[in-house]
């Protein structure tokens, strides 16, 4: 029997020839990866352990991603403990505030990740690694406390789930888009415990961040990982930023999947899902009435590069924003950033009536980032969060979140701005 991309993966990296669904393996990781809601967990079981070293501080990046703005004292305190464990383990790659920005978006800028790798995170977006045909999985303090220590760990290998995308996508339907449909076939629970991998043609003609998102979203539907061969436009965003070699592992032509959809991109639309709800994904068409929003959040951990910052920028063109609607752009690292200010993109942002914020995870994460009011209405990138407190957030696409934040509600994008151009980074004079 064949294997399949994370088999194969997996197996690499343990030194063995083959393995199958259900074999408990110890392979050996290229990252291990905690952020500021982790590392105080991990320290406090390396600190049990009398541990006096990580296995290798060149391979262990921590970063400050969640508590970014030290607005509270328990930011300040993770904040804290975070510089001091990477102070006492000599760990190279520490992004503090303003040095980094979202962890699996920052780690993929830097090249710390590479197709082939083995990456293990104590953060749930480990499987957005996967738009780089690397296999990231989410791991709690604990064992990511037992990665840093041996290089290892032990990972069940598990069955496999196959996504194909086929047909040329739609006027301005996206990634997220994409990963809101298989949400939709699959439910938030119908890939549990297993991998997903993504194949089809639709895929070539996405942007890294769009793969980014559709990997990550694996997790939405209960998988342990996502991972997608790295052609195209990944190819090129990787270009020269790593050091070491690649290894790339496709699945054979007779790896055993136990579940296989297929979705026709082509007949897709921008879709919105309901966070209140999970797995709860409708079309814009299906709007039957007016749905006010009084914030939008683009950027965080979805929607948060600099193609998605360059999308938003042609949707809202030559518009403000609703004058009832606050909205928030969140760059994902701080190369991202960077460009949002050298290519003009920060004035467009703020003369449109925007805030733009440093790279942080945004509002997902518990820390009183971009809060909603009771009773009142969200549009995200991120996978959202629900607040309990009678406001209503709903998790849409660049485009979608673009053109609501210009209406002031829910808004089909197609609608307000009709046929445009693929934006292109760094060439359009338009936005220079």
């Amino acid at each position: 029997m064949g294997m399949t991309m994370t088999q194969k993966t997996l197996a690499h990296a343990a030194g063995v020839d083959a393995v199958e669904p259900g074999e408990v393996i110890f392979p050996e990781i290229n990252l291990a990866a905690g952020s500021d809601n982790a590392i105080p967990q991990a320290s406090r079981v390396l600190e049990d352990l009398d541990s006096k070293q990580v296995f290798n501080p060149e391979k262990v990046a921590v970063a400050s991603d969640h508590f970014h703005l030290n607005n509270s004292r328990t930011a300040l305190q993770r904040n804290s403990t975070v510089s001091r464990f990477a102070s006492k383990f000599k760990i190279a790659k520490h992004d503090l505030p303003g040095r980094g920005g979202v962890a699996h978006i920052h780690n993929s800028d830097s090249g710390r990740v590479i197709p082939g790798d083995v990456v293990v995170a104590a953060d749930s977006h480990a499987c957005a690694y996967g738009a780089l045909g690397a296999f990231g999985m989410p791991v709690g303090g604990t064992d990511l406390a037992m990665a840093m220590t041996l290089g290892k760990l032990w990972i069940q290998i598990p069955g496999a789930i196959r996504v194909t995308f086929t047909g040329e996508p739609s006027q301005l339907v996206t990634g997220k888009d994409l990963g809101l449909m298989m949400l939709r076939e699959l439910g938030p629970t119908g890939a549990l415990g297993k991998s997903i991998e993504f194949a089809g043609e639709s895929l070539e003609v996405f942007p890294i961040g769009d793969r980014f998102i559709l990997a990550d979203m694996a997790f939405e539907c209960g998988a342990i990982n996502g991972m997608m061969v790295p052609h195209g436009k990944a190819l090129e965003y990787l270009g020269d930023k790593a050091e070491r070699e690649a290894q790339y592992f496709m699945a054979d032509d007779d790896a055993e999947y136990e579940d296989s959809i297929e979705i026709n991109a082509e007949e897709l639309e921008p879709l919105i899902a309901d966070v209140e709800r999970p797995g709860t994904v409708f079309g814009v068409s299906a709007l039957e009435k007016s749905v006010p929003v009084d914030q939008v959040v683009i950027g965080g951990c979805g929607g948060a590069q600099v193609e998605d910052l360059y999308l938003a920028a042609k949707v809202m063109k030559y518009r403000q924003i609703d004058e009832n609607v606050r909205l928030l752009i969140i760059p994902g690292s701080v190369e991202t950033y960077r460009r949002l200010i050298n290519e003009g993109l920060a004035s467009i942002f703020t003369e449109l009536g925007a805030s733009i914020w440093a790279p942080t995870c945004g509002p997902c994460p518990d820390t009183a980032i971009a809060e909603l009011a009771p009773g009142e209405t969200g549009v995200v990138t991120t996978r959202g969060r629900s607040y309990q407190n009678g406001s209503q957030v709903y998790s849409a696409s660049v485009a979608v979140a673009a053109a609501s934040a210009v209406t002031g509600h829910l808004t089909d994008p197609r609608d307000l701005i009709g046929e445009i151009e693929t934006p292109t980074p760094g060439a359009d004079s338009e936005f220079q």
